[in-house]
């Protein structure tokens, strides 16, 4: 749950975890209300996340987005994330470079 600093709920950030050769891998997904957007708030969350999950080992770490979905486009790239050109479910698979 992402919050304000008075405590207002104003989104989410997950990571779906699941083994891969040789590791372990994390798919991200954020929400962040329409309200709070446009502020860093889901990048803040994202990093903070991604930071986690490096920290366990946790390694690749990816995302699927809506193409055309700006925002979430830009907390990815703010995140460290590119997009791969691989679809999964009409998303495009954005991913950790190198």
């Amino acid at each position: 749950m992402i919050r304000t600093a008075e405590g207002t709920a104003v989104g989410t950030v997950q990571a779906t975890v699941g083994p891969i050769p040789g590791g372990r891998a994390a798919v991200l997904a954020w929400l962040v209300g329409v309200p709070w957007q446009g502020r860093g708030i889901g990048t803040r969350a994202t990093r903070a996340l991604v930071e986690w999950l490096h920290d366990r080992g946790l390694r690749p770490v990816t995302a699927h987005i809506r193409p055309g979905n700006a925002a979430s486009e830009a907390v990815a790239r703010n995140c460290g994330l590119r997009p791969t050109g691989r679809w999964a479910d009409g998303e495009v698979v954005w991913a950790e470079a190198g």
